[in-house]
């Protein structure tokens, strides 16, 4: 894990404060979905058979569906965190600690 570089007395813009509600609002879409992709597999993999094929035929291809399917929405929000921080860099912080605290983010740092 890279080490983070300190920053004192953060106060965070208003992008930057805007940016971190609107993860927030996406990682509650995020959990849903999760719940609604697990869901819809479970139905998947034991629709269409009788008890007896369901406790024979559970294949590892299901297994590998219901994996998929949990792993799913982590790495989308994931994919999203990353690319706000990311813009956030770039060009919408409007001072080096909003910056520095955005290129943390980024790089998975933690304290």
């Amino acid at each position: 894990m890279p080490i983070c570089k300190e920053i004192n007395g953060l106060r965070l813009d208003s992008e930057s404060r805007q940016a971190i509600a609107n993860l927030g609002n996406k990682k509650k879409l995020y959990k849903y979905l999760s719940v609604s992709l697990v869901g819809g597999t479970l139905v998947d993999i034991l629709s269409g058979r009788t008890q007896a094929a369901r406790m024979m035929s559970i294949k590892m291809t299901d297994f590998q569906a219901l994996h998929s399917a949990l792993n799913g929405a982590a790495s989308m929000f994931k994919h999203d965190l990353m690319r706000t921080a990311q813009l956030q860099v770039i060009g919408r912080a409007k001072n080096n600690q909003n910056k520095t605290f955005w290129e943390n983010v980024f790089y998975g740092c933690q304290k």
